[in-house]
Parts: C-alpha cells; sequence; structure tokens
C-alpha cells in the first residue's frame, strides 16, 4: 500500500485580501516523508505564502481554494497540531521575540505548556547541537543576522516539528 506524502497539496490558489491577483493558482505538490525538498522562483512568485499557508499559525489572510493535506499517519488530527510544523521566515530578526537567547529557545516550549524538566532537556540537547553555548546568555540585538537565524533555526528544532520549512535559509548568513 503507498504510503501518504507528508504534505500534499491539490489545485492550491491563494489570493490576498484586497488583491487582484493571486500570489499563488493551481499549485499541486507532494513532499515525500523524510525528504529534502527545495522550492524554486523569481521573487513574488508565491514561495513565501505557500510556506506561510503550511503553517496555518502563520497563514496569511485572503481567500484560499483547493487543499491541503497531511499524512494522518504523522498528523493525527489530519492538520498539525500546534509546534508540529516549524517555519524560519526570510527575516529572523522578525522572528526573534526576546530579549536573550535563553528565552528565545524555550519561549516556543513554554508556549506549548512543555513541563519543566523535558523543556530543560530539550533547551541543552539544542544548545549543544547547535554550538550555542558561546551565545547562550547573550541580547538577541546583539548578534549578527546570521547569529539570528541560528537561533531562530535553534528556537524551532527544539520543538521537534515533523515538518520543517525554511525561507530564504541563505539570507543573513555571515
Amino acid at each position: 500500500m503507498d504510503q501518504m506524502a507528508l504534505v500534499e497539496t491539490t489545485a492550491l490558489s491563494f489570493t490576498y485580501a484586497g488583491a487582484a491577483v493571486p500570489a499563488l493558482k493551481d499549485v499541486t505538490l507532494a513532499v515525500p516523508r523524510g525528504k529534502i525538498v527545495l522550492l524554486c522562483g523569481g521573487s513574488g512568485s508565491g514561495k513565501s505564502t505557500l510556506l506561510r499557508l503550511l503553517k496555518a499559525e502563520c497563514a496569511p489572510h485572503g481567500s484560499r481554494e483547493g487543499e491541503i493535506r497531511f499524512d494522518p499517519a504523522i498528523f493525527p488530527a489530519g492538520k498539525p497540531e500546534p509546534g508540529a510544523v516549524g517555519l524560519i521566515g526570510q527575516d529572523p530578526e522578525g522572528q526573534i521575540v526576546t530579549d536573550r537567547v535563553w528565552q528565545e529557545l524555550v519561549f516556543g516550549l513554554e508556549s506549548l505548556g512543555m513541563p519543566q524538566s523535558e523543556m530543560a532537556a530539550r533547551v541543552a540537547e539544542t544548545v549543544s547541537y547547535f554550538g550555542l553555548e558561546s551565545l547562550y546568555r547573550r541580547r538577541t540585538d546583539t548578534l549578527s543576522g546570521g547569529q539570528k537565524q541560528l537561533v531562530s533555526l535553534a528556537s524551532v528544532f527544539a520543538l521537534a516539528p515533523q515538518l520543517l520549512l525554511l525561507d530564504e535559509p541563505t539570507a543573513q548568513l555571515d
């Protein structure tokens, strides 16, 4: 029996509120489990819009047509729970919401109501994996663009998402 892709879209179209022209038109795609998929296109072609539609909490306002389906074996509710889809936007500065790196790493975990002991273990593992020991107590407003992007990635990684979406992941690198 064939397994469903991690996420699939069928004839997905989206028009921003007040816009006359759709940002996306008839997008059909399937992202297989365990694969890295690169989405390419010119500036303004709808890449960021598509990624934001895949993370419901970040979906833009407007009119959507078509389907977005998530593999129910991975997402039992038929849609992702909070934290199950991670999105790193193209502007890491806009994603950082706290004053210190350590606060940024725990922010999402606290928002999900994770127990303190599990949160501490996840943060320690994430800090070690990303080599953030030297940045751990730093103020986020003193970080370079690349460091902010790394902290944003680490904070999403700490949530252990089933699907990770990166919008222009090589922007802002040192």
